[in-house]
């Protein structure tokens, strides 16, 4: 159902243009409803000939309705399925009998007389349609735990033939190209450890759908020993010390792309060796420094300062240490590391630990916790001030304020850069997990798990802010990735919530559980600005489970947003909104937001009871203005828990966009597509 209506929101203004138009093409496979029906589990593909070029789209089956989720997919292969080249997301069956499409993930070219496989696989096959013929299915001897792998592997075959089919475009006929390819940043590894290498490789499916991947050493002294050189994601050792440049390639048959990445591998020693009173006797006499657990901060102190202006390695042995003041770092090349459990006890101060304009800072493998009291004020664990080349890794921090935080500092003017805060572990946070502000840029925050909140109010997982206090004509922090986090059971406000910043990707974090005691304002993830000239957010590739609602994107009064892309994400178990983009305004000048494609993503296990509860919601309040939007290929599953879904889709007060492409089922208490004061909008249902 797509409805188009210029009455139901109060926004003033009249519906302009709203276009409802069908594709053009044709199909492959069986149309026709066979009168055999078969519950049978297994993972199975039926063949089929490609009549003639085309863009292979969605897949169509035929069941007799049900419940749980299926996935369909297109297999390569001449005597039997092969290699997968396009798949559906994970979609929930229709609960009544009939054909059913689902559009592939990404839509595969396919030569005209080229054999392909269509494949379906049950979580509880409902009953489908077959009868006896050729040229046969394959069967794969595994039902749904099998999954819909890229290797269909071994199969038996049989003669049955299944109604199912293929719908493909031949209004376009696209040219080839290579690979894109993507190395992954640049890394910093302690030798003799492996570097973990997480590559991305995507293609086109021309012209065979069949892509080689290899790595290879460009540069550096020593020799390069790789897990397996022929997978995008592996490991890298490395034979000696030095910064190598490895080199990802790819290549489809036809053309081949490749991208480098540099890695510096170093030797670490220990330059100066701190005990604790209760570290263990060896360690005690190891030591140039013991500390007799009260007052500890002033031998760690002393530790710091005679490494002098050359740097070096200071090691924490294991052992318990109290703080009653912060630990400064402002030279250069300083590393703090080891076992060491070190407790804040006092409050206010810079942090804990305070490294200000140096370069090279490291810490690394400690524990660090306030003590009872100790808090207070926004102080961290973990303080960053206008350093470049900080390396925070391998923490583990608890009750908290706030544990890690990054800033430019204000007094020298000096931008923090190339920080990077990795594989932490934080948990029992008063605030904030991780946080950032003024004008910082190349920051990375990747691997952290973040969880169990505590206390009532605005907590955060990972928080940035830029501030005009910073430069009022260039506030942004830029270039900010936060990546692979893991924020979890989480009783507060917003796990991840980026203000104001600039070249933005938030990318393959998972969230879970996060019902939030603030629940009516909680988003999962949040992404927003009040000043003017931002651009480029991108937030893809995200798992969100158990949020009120899931993703918020908003451009505030009186500034404009430019490019903005919300693609990939998986979003369950909300109680409101899966991905909701706004603009808002007070007052005049309203806000603008230019340039938004929300596609891709996988909605569905609504548990809510809210009015106007939504898929995906795009909104623009008075004096505000949206235009150039792309809603496309999302799969939106409407039927709640207790309540279904108001809307699949809702968009309101926006101009130019195209909503199309996207599989939307189950049952929605108002509209499956509902438009209303737009224009040049067009719908395809």
């Amino acid at each position: 159902m797509v409805t188009a209506s210029d009455s139901t929101d109060s926004n003033s203004g009249g519906l302009d243009q709203v276009t409802i138009v069908v594709g053009v093409g044709g199909n492959v496979g069986n149309t026709d409803v066979f009168s055999g029906t078969t519950i049978y589990a297994n993972r199975r593909a039926q063949p089929c000939t490609m009549p003639e070029n085309g863009t292979i789209q969605s897949i169509t089956i035929y069941h007799e309705g049900g419940s749980g989720n299926m996935i369909l997919a297109v297999y390569e292969g001449e005597t039997e399925p092969d290699f997968r080249i396009a798949v559906t997301p994970e979609t929930f069956i229709n609960t009544s009998a009939g054909w059913q499409t689902v559009n592939l993930t990404d839509a595969v070219y396919v030569q005209s007389g080229r054999k392909v496989w269509l494949a379906w696989v049950f979580e509880d096959n409902p009953g489908i349609r077959y009868e006896s013929g050729t040229p046969g299915r394959a069967d794969a001897g595994i039902g749904w735990s099998g999954g819909m792998p890229e290797n269909f592997g071994s199969s038996s075959t049989s003669g049955y033939i299944y109604s199912v089919y293929a719908s493909y475009g031949t209004d376009t006929s696209p040219t080839n190209q290579a690979p894109l390819v993507d190395a992954g940043s640049p890394l910093t590894v302690t030798f003799p450890d492996s570097a973990n290498l997480d590559g991305t490789v995507t293609d086109d499916g021309i012209p065979s759908g069949t892509v080689t991947t290899t790595w290879s050493k460009q540069s550096g002294d020593g020799m390069v020993t790789f897990g397996d050189a022929s997978a995008v994601d592996t490991t890298a050792t490395f034979s000696e010390v030095g910064t190598y440049v490895l080199r990802l390639t790819a290549d489809d048959g036809a053309l081949a792309a490749y991208d480098d990445i540099t890695i510096n591998c170093y030797e670490l020693t220990v330059d100066v060796f701190v005990a604790a009173y209760d570290s263990s006797q060896a360690d005690k006499d190891r030591a140039d420094y013991v500390c007799d657990g009260d007052d500890d901060d002033v031998q760690i102190q002393a530790a710091i300062d005679s490494l002098g202006s050359g740097g070096g390695a200071i090691y924490i042995a294991e052992g318990t240490y109290t703080a009653d003041d912060t630990m400064r770092i402002e030279e250069d090349d300083i590393t703090i590391m080891g076992e060491g459990h070190i407790r804040k006890g006092f409050s206010g101060g810079a942090g804990l630990f305070h490294a200000r304009v140096c370069d090279n800072f490291r810490i690394e493998g400690l524990e660090m916790e306030e003590l009872p009291g100790a808090g207070g004020g926004w102080h961290p664990l973990v303080r960053i001030s206008g350093c470049t080349g900080a390396r925070v890794s391998g923490n583990l921090l608890h009750n908290v304020e706030r544990g890690i935080y990054v800033e430019s500092d204000l007094a020298t003017g000096t931008k923090a850069s190339d920080v990077w805060i990795t594989d932490n572990e934080i948990y029992d946070v008063h605030y904030a997990g991780i946080g950032m502000r003024n004008g910082c840029e190349y920051v990375y925050i990747e691997r952290n798990e973040i969880h169990d909140s505590s206390g009532t109010g605005l907590l955060y997982g990972i928080a940035t802010q830029s501030m005009g206090e910073w430069d009022p004509a260039n506030p942004f922090n830029e270039w900010i990735y936060i990546r692979d986090n893991y924020i979890h059971d989480w009783d507060g406000n917003k796990p991840i919530d980026v203000h104001g910043d600039n070249h933005v990707l938030v990318e393959g974090n998972i969230i879970y559980d996060n019902t939030g005691s603030s629940a009516i304002y909680l988003h999962a993830i949040h992404v927003a600005g009040d000043v003017t000239g931002l651009h480029d957010w991108r937030v893809i590739d995200n798992e969100i489970i158990g949020t009120n609602r899931g993703i918020w994107i908003g451009a505030e009064d009186g500034i404009e947003v430019n490019d903005v892309e919300v693609s990939g994400n998986t979003i369950k178990e909300f109680a409101s909104m899966a991905i909701y983009i706004e603009t808002t305004a007070s007052g005049d000048p309203g806000a603008e937001m230019h340039g938004v494609d929300v596609n891709d993503n996988n909605i569905l296990d609504y548990e809510g009871t809210e009015d106007y509860s939504c898929g995906i919601r795009l909104a623009c309040n008075a004096a505000v203005y949206a235009n150039d939007f792309n809603i496309l290929r999302n799969a939106i599953h409407g039927t709640g828990s207790v309540e279904n879904l108001d809307y699949g889709i809702r968009v309101s007060n926006v101009d130019d966009g195209l909503i199309d492409d996207n599989v939307i089922t189950g049952y929605f208490q108002k509209a499956e597509i509902y438009v209303s004061n737009s224009s040049n909008v067009v719908v395809d249902p």
